[in-house]
């Protein structure tokens, strides 16, 4: 594949590829942000959990 066919093979897979992601987050985003905010409660919480010495007690 000469330069010109690989860039244009490239740019043609990046388009695809952010449309792709566009769909995903434009179907998925409540879910993501749901994900998400879990993910920082879990977290958030070992954090708490190892600087707390009372809620290792507990």
């Amino acid at each position: 594949m000469n330069n010109e066919e690989e860039i244009k093979t490239a740019w043609t897979i990046w388009h695809l590829m952010a449309r792709l992601n566009e769909l995903i987050w434009d179907r998925y985003e409540n879910e993501f942000i749901e994900q998400y905010l879990h993910l920082e409660e879990e977290k958030y919480g070992q954090s708490i959990q190892e600087k707390d010495p009372i809620a290792e007690t507990e």
